[in-house]
């Protein structure tokens, strides 16, 4: 949950998801780059969006900054993702409002013992469905 390479990131939304996972991972680490180290990636294909993730707050000002950029004619919808340092619950078991859980822990979220075998295997084929870079 603390893991530094998840502190900073970037949520982007309104590339050409009609594209192959391949070439949107290939146009989004060449425009983000500039911005510094992309420590992770992760294409959802189900939600068309993509969480990218970078070493230092400057960097995701940077990422930030790019919002309404274009990428291959698209216009991007760049926000800000929940992270462990953006988005702490209130502790004490109190909810807050607004708060969710961080993206990256939904992405690595494994089997719980109420996950039925037909829920895990819809899991495993949306997880198929998406793809990881970095």
């Amino acid at each position: 949950m603390n893991d530094p390479k998840f502190w900073y990131g970037v949520s982007v939304r309104g590339y050409d998801t009609s594209l192959p996972v391949d070439q949107v991972e290939s146009a989004l680490k060449k425009h983000f780059s500039y911005c510094g180290e992309i420590t992770h990636g992760f294409v959802n294909t189900l939600d068309k969006q993509t969480n990218i993730y970078f070493s230092l707050q400057e960097e995701e000002a940077r990422a930030l900054d790019l919002h309404g950029t274009k990428v291959g004619g698209f216009k991007l919808d760049i926000s800000r993702v929940p992270s462990v340092l953006s988005n702490r619950p209130l502790g004490n078991g109190q909810i807050g409002l607004g708060y969710t859980v961080p993206a990256h822990m939904i992405e690595f979220a494994g089997k719980t013992d109420d996950d039925t075998d037909d829920e895990i295997e819809d899991k495993v084929i949306a997880f198929k469905k998406q793809r990881r870079f970095i």
